[in-house]
């Protein structure tokens, strides 16, 4: 068995990245030499998938500019009119395709973790309607909790004490044979991986590597820390030419800039001296407002 598909959920409406994602989708926003929709067909492909998937709503038209400017022939658009939630555009999905199985992640979520678990969630989907990735959470996060038997879920609540505990990457495998499809918005627990009714598996990878991008300040933390990082996420983004090493400066942190804790995800330096930490995402000759992201005219402060 193999995976034939994947889908990449990216039609939300951007309320969790401030004023620039009132004009800029998620999926867009740069990840310094390319952009999170990039990143995440490069690795759909990496995993040896050829049939990717894009649902979008939210400012769709730039999303569907970008993939036909940039020749993404193995990329196809599911828009929908309305939000279909995150059930709801697998049923999609399956209602506009013919393929009976789906890798099912996140446009703003890079999970990253080893080969052999991966290889074991391809076995383990034959039998089971969603294999489902977990990782690792500290008792201070405010995810949901996993609650597991014998690698079978079969539970999800509010994490209530201090203890560590296992929640969702927002990555799995859906088994799409005999799957009955439903209109309209639906949730993904309902109406896909219902796991009060069916076999739904979990998978905690031994070696893990988490990166969310899904909030501004996520966003702007993050582009920093994977500078920082030796990982595998890292090594990605070097991999794809995402970063370039030639134009990180270590000792001032800074990434095709002069200005120190000043990334540059533009082709051109800045005229004007940027207060760090920032992030040129977008534009040239800006003036400085402060710390934080600044693309074209907006600007969204960031206190780190």
């Amino acid at each position: 068995m193999s995976l034939e598909a994947a889908l990449i959920l990216s039609a939300g409406f951007g309320t969790r990245m401030g004023e620039i994602g009132k004009v800029l989708p998620k999926p867009l926003w740069p990840l310094y030499e390319k952009n999170v929709i990039d990143l995440q067909i490069q690795f759909c492909r990496w995993k040896g998938i050829k049939n990717i998937y894009i649902n979008t709503h939210h400012l769709h038209e730039l999303i569907k500019d970008f993939i036909e400017k940039n020749n993404h022939k193995d990329v196809h658009i599911l828009h929908e009119d309305e939000i279909l939630d995150s059930g709801g555009a697998i049923h999609n999905f399956f209602k506009n395709t013919n393929h009976k199985n789906v890798l099912y992640l996140a446009s703003d979520q890079f999970y990253f973790f080893d080969d052999s678990s991966w290889r074991k969630g391809v076995n383990e989907l034959k039998n089971s309607r969603a294999v489902l990735f977990t990782m690792n959470a500290l008792g201070t996060d405010k995810y949901r909790e996993f609650v597991i038997e014998n690698d079978r879920l079969i539970d999800i609540r509010d994490h209530i004490d201090s203890n560590n505990y296992i929640t969702f990457s927002g990555l799995g495998f859906i088994n799409l044979e005999d799957f009955k499809y439903r209109s309209g918005p639906s949730n993904f627990f309902d109406s896909v991986a219902n796991y009060k009714n069916e076999k739904v598996i979990t998978i905690n990878p031994v070696e893990q590597e988490y990166w969310d991008f899904g909030t501004y300040d996520l966003y702007f933390k993050n582009c920093f820390e994977v500078l920082k990082s030796k990982g595998r996420f890292n090594r990605f983004l070097l991999d794809t030419n995402s970063i370039r090493s030639e134009l990180y400066h270590d000792k001032r942190c800074s990434y095709k800039s002069n200005d120190p804790l000043v990334l540059n995800f533009t082709s051109q330096i800045n005229s004007k001296p940027l207060p760090g930490p920032s992030i040129i995402m977008r534009g040239d000759d800006l003036d400085p407002r402060g710390c934080g992201l600044y693309y074209n005219d907006e600007y969204q402060e960031v206190r780190g």
